[in-house]
């Protein structure tokens, strides 16, 4: 797979891990909100809350900088922690959706 920007190019005309996982999470992602309520909670809840304590950790790092008053002890820690737990998230999504479709023989044909 060669990356042209946003665009791939599948010369052997399979998809890219990248463009599978995508496309498995846009379908994962349909399907609980469809479903609404426990299965939209179940899917996003997790990811939603520590994008937003990264977000938030991020901007106290960055916002730090700015403020003399603040206590800057262990934000990059903090900000740091916080995208590794955001990423261990992801990644539990990632194996969860494509090992399900490793087990599938009927998948990528």
């Amino acid at each position: 797979m060669v990356a042209m920007g946003d665009k791939h190019d599948h010369g052997d005309g399979e998809a890219c891990p990248g463009c599978r996982f995508k496309a498995a999470l846009a379908e994962h992602l349909e399907h609980a909100a469809d479903e609404g309520g426990q299965a939209w909670v179940y899917t996003t809840g997790e990811i939603m809350e520590l994008m937003g304590t990264t977000i938030g950790a991020l901007s106290r790092l960055r916002n730090a900088r700015f403020d003399n008053d603040a206590d800057d002890d262990g934000s990059a820690m903090e900000a740091a922690a916080s995208i590794s737990r955001l990423g261990g998230a992801i990644e539990e999504l990632w194996h969860m959706l494509l090992d399900d479709e490793q087990d599938d023989p009927s998948v990528g044909l």
